[in-house]
């Protein structure tokens, strides 16, 4: 391990000891979990097994570009020269990790597919990743609407660790957006369904949230479901496709754009703290797992 991925492992471990979210017990207990409903829906405790603790290789990459030591050698071929086509037959593209939005913060370059067997969050082989706050329409972004058709066009691009969040230890600036923003299909709320990423157990529904732990530990986060679409409670088991909720705008009193937030949490060790959840890079693993699906790899239906 390079002395820059030391340094970026002993933050997040380090930060995390403070700010963990959830712990993970016994790895021999019973699956499925024995899940209690909280009293504030989305704060939900449960028992599952653990995932073994892993350490992140990751590297700062400037707001604007890849960082001058980057090195295309790297990359996986899904980032250096892609051959995706979408369910529409729309030829798609992505941009390298950690490359946010022009003025948008200081992103994360990491090629770890932290699920590789992960499906694709949104129902249908057509997804666009891009940043909700900081393109047309967004809370930050340029002058237009959110239906701007470059909100649902190609390259992708990296969200994580944008500026505005409210706090993700692995960030350059120790502070950032946690997950990635995928719109839809097409700028039409209440069509579009969000999916199980993995057979589990649904540990919280909050007013437009829903999260899924995995068996091997991973916790999946979900955020700005229509509240009336969600199909799920806390302690079902679901299965990997299922149908959770469907896309929306809502975010309590104030709408966001039309996008499903996607996170994932993976566990660490931290000292006598055990096994934490910390949030990691999700862009990786969502172009592996948007390519298999769009390739009719996954069980879904391909171009």
């Amino acid at each position: 391990m390079s002395r820059i991925a030391e340094l970026s492992t002993a933050a997040v471990i380090a930060a995390s000891g403070i700010a963990a979210m959830i712990w993970w017990p016994d790895p021999n207990g019973p699956w499925p979990p024995v899940v209690e409903i909280a009293e504030t829906p989305e704060v939900a405790a449960p028992a599952v097994s653990t995932q073994t603790a892993m350490a992140i290789e990751t590297t700062p990459i400037e707001r604007s570009g890849p960082a001058p030591d980057y090195d295309p050698a790297l990359a996986s071929d899904l980032f250096v020269s892609p051959v995706v086509r979408d369910a529409s037959g729309t030829e798609a593209d992505f941009e390298a990790p950690g490359a946010l939005v022009d003025g948008s913060g200081t992103g994360v370059w990491n090629t770890r597919n932290f699920a590789p067997e992960m499906r694709f969050p949104v129902e249908t082989a057509q997804a666009f990743a891009n940043s909700q706050a900081w393109s047309a329409g967004g809370f930050y972004g340029p002058d237009g609407e959110q239906c701007a058709p470059e909100n649902y066009a190609y390259p992708w691009r990296d969200t994580f660790c944008e500026d505005g969040g409210p706090g993700a230890p692995i960030c350059p600036a120790g502070a950032g957006h946690m997950g990635q923003d995928l719109r839809p299909p097409t700028c039409q709320g209440g069509s579009h369904w969000a999916v199980a990423a993995a057979d589990g157990v649904v540990t919280s529904v909050g007013t437009y949230s829903v999260r899924l732990m995995s068996e091997d530990g991973l916790r999946f986060t979900y955020l700005h479901l229509d509240p009336a679409s969600v199909t799920v409670e806390t302690g079902d088991v679901v299965s990997r496709g299922e149908r959770l909720g469907r896309i929306s705008n809502a975010y309590g009193g104030t709408p966001a754009t039309l996008h499903l937030h996607f996170e994932i949490r993976a566990a660490f060790v931290a000292g006598d703290a055990e096994l934490i959840a910390v949030p990691v890079p999700p862009y990786a693993t969502l172009v592996d797992a948007y390519a298999r699906l769009a390739a009719g790899d996954d069980g879904g239906e391909g171009a």
